[in-house]
């Protein structure tokens, strides 16, 4: 039976590989000729150029000398880019899996500095699901889009979509 797709498998080939001074790449967004990176237990953003090379390292966490301890880190795992007052925001989006993975970091692009911010209220309850563990995001259109990865105790993925804040 032929469902009108091609038989033929896509395949993906290697072009280039570059390796980067920065502890864990979970959420990166590309932007006007930029790549922004944000790691799950990086103290930074790294602003590469197209060509991958480091422009910028954004402070976000006290001690950028070192990897955040699994303790303590905010767990930094998608980015996505938005608009907020005809400007372009980059947030990085920590998994929510635990009371520390709350915060949400946003950027400006261009500013100087990285606000620390949260998208939820912790009275928010998300309905069907048991155990948060936001690992991927995007914006699109006015909805921004979050992919709660299945777990333990929430056997199923879901992508949970909310009114963007901007």
């Amino acid at each position: 039976m032929s469902n009108g797709c091609s038989e033929e498998q896509p395949s993906l080939q290697l072009v280039s590989s570059h390796t980067l001074d920065f502890p864990s790449a979970s959420g990166i967004e590309y932007y006007k000729g930029n790549l922004y990176l944000f790691g799950d237990n990086a103290p930074y953003l790294l602003v590469l150029s197209a060509s991958y090379q480091p422009l910028r390292k954004i402070a976000y966490w006290p001690d950028t000398t070192a990897i955040i301890s699994k303790e303590e880190k905010p767990d930094v795992e998608s980015a996505l880019i938005m608009e907020r007052a005809g400007k372009p925001v980059l947030l990085g989006v920590g998994s929510h899996s635990g009371e520390n993975r709350w915060p949400v970091y946003e950027w400006t692009i261009g500013s100087e500095v990285v606000r620390k911010t949260r998208l939820f209220s912790d009275s928010i309850s998300f309905a069907g699901i048991k155990e948060i563990n936001i690992e991927g995001s995007t914006s699109v259109g006015d909805r921004l889009v979050f992919c709660n990865r299945a777990n333990l105790a929430t056997k199923t993925n879901h992508l949970l979509f909310w009114k963007s804040p901007g």
